[in-house]
């Protein structure tokens, strides 16, 4: 940190961030939530779209798991649900989550593929 750069204080103990370093996290926050709720928006317009009753349920139950997964995540960060060990969508570190979460959007691109929703 330079002389000119004047410390914040943040909510843990002790820790003191410059301006620019507030800034950068905040950017990355928001290109976080914008990618998860990109991921979020395409898989709510595939469950739409898609005809057959199973590849929908199977879309929605993939969602849902996306979505509860990012919202408890986002309560735990801001202190409104307790922590637990529940990862962050393809961002935290969890081997046997990150295989789950890669298979269920394998099965997405499966009933992508198959039904081909641009045609519906």
């Amino acid at each position: 940190m330079s002389k000119g750069d004047s410390p914040r204080r943040s909510g843990v103990a002790g820790l003191r961030l410059a301006a620019g370093e507030v800034l950068l996290i905040v950017v990355g926050v928001l290109i976080l939530f914008g990618l998860q709720g990109l991921l979020l928006l395409a898989l709510t317009d595939l469950a739409v779209r898609t005809r057959e009753p199973s590849g929908k349920l199977l879309v929605t139950g993939i969602l849902a798991l996306f979505g509860a997964q990012f919202l408890v995540n986002v309560a735990m960060t801001v202190r409104l649900a307790p922590i637990t060990g529940l990862t962050l969508p393809f961002v935290s570190s969890g081997g046997s989550s990150l295989v789950t979460l890669m298979f269920g959007i394998g099965m997405v691109e499966s009933i992508l593929l198959r039904h081909n929703p641009r045609e519906m």
